[in-house]
């Protein structure tokens, strides 16, 4: 579907609000982790605190519910892969919730996304939005059920 088609229908627009909000409710989730370490991710706010991660979760999500360029999917299953996404996110932010700090410190696995993240690279914002869409589109295609952030790190 064509993208103007796309910002017209209201369907889309309750689609962009969900995954919005699905992304308000995970970084409010991260955000609990107020741990102390080095690098450039140290607290689990410092996240979403960069525009990269909010583009690779919005990108990750969009793929997922309208499909890729070419292959978008039926208005019925764009609803449908909402209404899962939107109940994973829930699941898995109730989840974090009942993590102490420490073990949620341990499930967001920052180290490893600092490693990740500390390559010498000619366009840093661009290998950035990969590594978080390839990151988040992980957390997604496995239903939001990881023992951790590393595998999802590590994926790109």
């Amino acid at each position: 579907m064509d993208f103007v088609d796309n910002l017209s229908s209201q369907d889309f627009q309750d689609q962009f609000y969900s995954v919005l909000k699905m992304l308000a409710t995970i970084d409010i989730a991260f955000s609990r982790f107020d741990g102390a370490g080095d690098g450039r991710f140290e607290k689990g706010r410092n996240l979403f605190d960069g525009q990269p991660a909010r583009v690779g979760l919005i990108v990750a999500a969009s793929l997922y519910i309208i499909g890729r360029p070419g292959m978008e999917r039926s208005q019925e299953e764009r609803a449908k892969r909402t209404q899962k996404i939107v109940a994973r996110t829930e699941q898995f932010t109730s989840m974090l919730k009942e993590l102490g700090p420490e073990k949620l410190g341990e499930f967001l696995s920052l180290p490893v996304l600092n490693e990740v993240l500390d390559k010498r690279v000619g366009q840093v914002g661009r290998y950035e939005r990969s590594v978080f869409s390839e990151a988040f589109a992980v957390l997604i295609q496995e239903g939001f059920d990881v023992p951790s952030m590393e595998p999802c790190w590590r994926a790109a």
